[in-house]
């Protein structure tokens, strides 16, 4: 269920990735914002799931994942206030995955916050982040398609490698230059033809009074969509410019500009490039997570009080 603060949460998420990439389209945008806010809620509706399991057994069954995730029937640790540790790639992103909860003295068990898991630590520090890191890719799956026939399906990987096979084999080699290159135009009335970076700016015009006539506005859905059909046109980006960018990297830019770098090499460097993007933003739904968990037992505890039933500790 949708709540106030759950579309509040899609709004500011929307303006966060607008802010971090003003240059991408609004289509984009939002699209990226929309599949940051399913993961949110994918990640509470698991933690809601789990309080309610252990409020009707005590029984811990074992997890088909394998002997190191295990359910676990007790509540999870206190988080810390500040549930986000950064990290920075190559790709100058921000990588803010969830610190890994402290290890108690000859324990060799930590249990994760997002999804209620008990995961088995028994490695070197590093080992055990690395781990624990692959935990959180798990839960959230961090990469996914940037067309968007495939975000309306939430096709969504743990691997980038996973992604990158999904790109080529559903759409094409060169998705990087057409993905989100739509334009509009209208050329009713208007020489030379006025273009649109999306679909809804287009029609919002069309259907407008101060432009057009009557008969466009007296339109039907079936023909405004089959008018739109006819007024868009594919405009490719350059050669190995980012789609949120909207520009050449930075890593690019002098190999680009020289022209002497192998295309196949500096095509991989721009998909791990934008691959960064996608994951560094996917990981953007972890915010807030802690917060709604804990208004799920406030609301649990006051339906309990409000029935006489004494409310369950934290």
């Amino acid at each position: 269920m949708t709540t106030t603060s759950d579309s509040e949460f899609g709004k500011e998420i929307v303006s966060l990735v607008q802010r971090r990439f003003p240059s991408a389209g609004i289509a984009l945008c939002r699209q990226l914002g929309d599949s940051i806010t399913i993961r949110r809620e994918k990640l509470i509706d698991k933690r809601r799931n789990w309080s309610a399991r252990t409020d009707h057994t005590k029984v811990s069954l074992p997890d088909p994942r394998g002997p190191s995730l295990e359910r676990l029937d007790e509540p999870p640790e206190k988080a810390p206030t500040t549930l986000m540790s950064n990290t920075s790639t190559d790709q100058q992103d921000s990588l803010d995955y969830p610190p890994l909860p402290t290890i108690a003295p000859g324990k060799t068990h930590v249990r994760c916050r997002l999804c209620c898991m008990k995961l088995k630590m028994e490695g070197s520090e590093e080992e055990n982040t690395n781990h624990w890191r692959r935990h959180i890719d798990e839960d959230v799956k961090p990469y996914g398609c940037l067309f968007p026939e495939c975000s309306k399906s939430l096709r969504y990987f743990v691997h980038r490698h996973e992604s990158e096979s999904h790109m080529l084999s559903a759409h094409y080699k060169d998705w990087l230059r057409n993905v989100h290159a739509s334009t509009w135009f209208c050329d009713l009335g208007h020489s030379p033809p006025v273009k649109f970076k999306t679909e809804l700016l287009w029609k919002e015009h069309i259907l407008d009074s101060r432009w057009h006539t009557k008969g466009e506005r007296r339109l039907t859905k079936l023909q405004l969509d089959d008018l739109s059909s006819r007024k868009q046109l594919n405009a490719p980006r350059g050669q190995f410019a980012c789609p949120l960018c909207e520009r050449v990297p930075d890593e690019l830019s002098q190999t680009v500009a020289e022209g002497n770098g192998d295309p196949d090499e500096m095509n991989k460097m721009l998909v791990s490039h934008v691959a960064s993007h996608i994951k560094s933003l996917s990981l953007m739904a972890i915010l807030s997570v802690e917060e709604s968990a804990k208004k799920i037992t406030d609301t649990e505890n006051d339906s309990l009080v409000s029935q006489g039933i004494p409310a369950k500790d934290g």
